[in-house]
């Protein structure tokens, strides 16, 4: 599950989260989703984020993880994205590392954000 927290003072409205979750390599995606949030969302709201059918193998490599949220001011009506950069460690004999770490390698930040760009062109 991934939660999300509006920490502004107002709330945004027309939010859409895309996520996409690719080996290390930036070869093979192994999932991606757009999800729009109907509803504003106020400002220090918990809004998860859960996938019930994701099945995930005995070993899964350790991938890079893209959460761009998009959403829009109530007030000022001005559009907003935010980008996050993550990487998990996978799955190892059956054990799910259970945490999203953000990245520490500027070089690594770069290879994805140049992926990414990529990924939504031809998505």
């Amino acid at each position: 599950m991934i939660i999300t927290r509006n920490i502004g003072k107002r709330p945004a409205t027309n939010t859409t989260m895309k996520i996409a979750i690719v080996d290390k390599q930036l070869q093979k995606t192994s999932f991606s989703t757009e999800y729009p949030i109907i509803n504003d969302v106020p400002p220090n709201n918990p809004t998860p984020y859960y996938n019930d059918s994701l099945q995930l193998g005995t070993n899964v490599p350790a991938q890079f993880i893209v959460m761009e949220i998009n959403y829009e001011d109530t007030l000022d009506k001005k559009k907003y994205t935010q980008t996050y950069y993550m990487k998990w460690e996978g799955v190892t004999n059956g054990t799910t590392h259970p945490d999203f770490t953000h990245l520490t390698s500027l070089e690594d930040k770069e290879k994805i954000e140049k992926w990414f760009i990529e990924f939504k062109e031809k998505n």
